[in-house]
């Protein structure tokens, strides 16, 4: 969730599921969305990965 914080970012409300998560983030006018979208998801892929890479599952997607 920090992650969407970034950059002036917030987060309104979110749920965690067991494979994936949803969030409503507010981003300012000043950002693009999708530079926000794939910061979160590669910030995301990599601590996945350095968690669970032993498993060898792809978390792209």
């Amino acid at each position: 969730m920090r992650l969407a914080e970034y950059k002036d970012n917030r987060i309104e409300e979110g749920h965690l599921m067991p494979d994936h998560a949803h969030m409503l983030i507010s981003i300012p006018p000043k950002h693009a969305v999708s530079q926000v979208v794939g910061y979160i998801k590669d910030k995301s892929e990599i601590h996945l990965a350095r968690v669970y890479g032993e498993r060898k599952r792809n978390f792209v997607g």
